[in-house]
């Protein structure tokens, strides 16, 4: 297995959900409730509003190429200037799936629909950071966000190679 292949099918978008799920509650209680944003530079903290049923989604499609950031928030503002703020009820619409779709370079995981699962994690943690990849995956922890920004350094200088190493075929 190369450097930058993906998993077999097998390990399903749902099946790292789950997991992902479990890391960021456990990490919410390690942090005393407090769930602490996991993207590198972000200077993000969150969990004000962890408990709270969330009524909006703050998004930072500006911070870093590879990612871009949501945390579902009960809060009247977002963490940090510039982020967009959306009821948590549109974040499903075609408005902001197009948005979505825009900051997908290559859709690895194109048999399944990301965005739903993003959206399903939105609502169960709140205040819970996560990103969507610029390969159409999902970021949670640390270091899936590191691995992201790798990922995409290698794309970005010669994405056929990469799709070509991956064994992603057009």
């Amino acid at each position: 297995m190369t450097q930058f292949e993906h998993q077999p099918a097998t390990h399903t978008v749902r099946g790292f959900l789950a997991v992902a799920l479990l890391a960021a509650t456990g990490a919410a209680l390690a942090q005393g409730g407090q769930v602490i944003q996991g993207a590198p530079d972000s200077g993000i903290r969150l969990g004000k509003s962890v408990g709270q049923k969330p009524t909006h989604v703050c998004i930072d499609f500006t911070s870093h190429a590879a990612w871009s950031l949501f945390y579902s928030t009960a809060d009247t503002t977002c963490a940090k200037p510039g982020m967009e703020r959306i009821a948590l009820a549109e974040f499903a619409s075609p408005a902001i799936r197009g948005k979505l779709r825009q900051r997908v370079l290559m859709d690895a995981f194109a048999g399944y629909d990301v965005p739903a699962q993003i959206n399903g994690y939105l609502k169960l943690v709140p205040g819970g950071p996560i990103a969507l990849t610029w390969d159409g995956g999902m970021a949670i922890q640390a270091t899936d966000y590191s691995d992201a920004e790798k990922r995409h350094a290698v794309y970005i200088k010669d994405p056929a190679a990469y799709e070509k190493q991956a064994g992603f075929k057009r």
